[in-house]
């Protein structure tokens, strides 16, 4: 008969990922899962990367950084 190790759960995790909990009103967890449904994602994947995005513009001290402004193409 041959040891088995223990049975341990694969940890999906990435490593540098923490798990977190958040309340969130029905309606809006609703709106979430058809959104990331209409992306083709997962409701965890969906919520980080429109965080991120969400966050793209904010720095380190959570302001706001100002957005540079375009050049206009017809302009001098």
């Amino acid at each position: 008969m041959t040891d088995n190790p223990p049975f341990e759960p694969a940890n999906r995790r990435a490593p540098e990922q923490a798990q977190i909990s958040i309340s969130l009103s029905r309606e809006l967890l609703a709106r979430i899962d058809a959104a990331s449904k209409a992306e083709n994602r997962n409701r965890s994947n969906f919520i980080s990367t429109h965080m991120e995005r969400a966050l793209a513009n904010v720095d380190d001290a959570g302001k706001v950084r100002k957005k540079k402004k375009k050049k206009d193409r017809f302009s001098d």
